[in-house]
């Protein structure tokens, strides 16, 4: 396909008239959504980049509270084989 024929096919793509809804890159959003201005690609780009953000402090989190779980079995199961 090429760049020509791309055009009249993105201009006949329907868009909502209220925010986008998903998960937009910001490239995506500032390059091939004419819909959306830039302020609210701005303001779309920063939630999702929270969003990110709190995954992955939770799944860190989750990770270590796992990890110490895991140590404290085998620690008490080694001084159990010991004693």
């Amino acid at each position: 396909m090429s760049v020509a024929t791309l055009g009249p096919l993105l201009f006949r793509i329907p868009f909502s008239p209220h925010e986008p809804s998903g998960w937009i890159p910001l490239y995506t959003m500032v390059t091939f959504r004419p819909d959306i201005s830039y302020a609210m690609a701005k303001k779309k780009a920063e939630r999702q980049s929270r969003v990110v953000s709190i995954i992955g402090w939770v799944g860190t989190a989750f990770l270590g509270i796992t990890s110490i779980g895991i140590m404290g079995v085998a620690l008490s199961r080694h001084l159990r084989s010991q004693g």
